[in-house]
């Protein structure tokens, strides 16, 4: 089981760093405009 968790919460954390640097700065953008 904790190997299991592991593998999963790893891919959440990267997607979150993709999506926050990727759509946050193009959400900041058309937000702004």
């Amino acid at each position: 089981m904790g190997g299991s968790a592991e593998v999963p919460q790893r891919e959440v954390v990267r997607r979150c760093d993709v999506v926050g640097r990727g759509e946050g700065g193009e959400a900041s953008e058309e937000v702004g405009r």
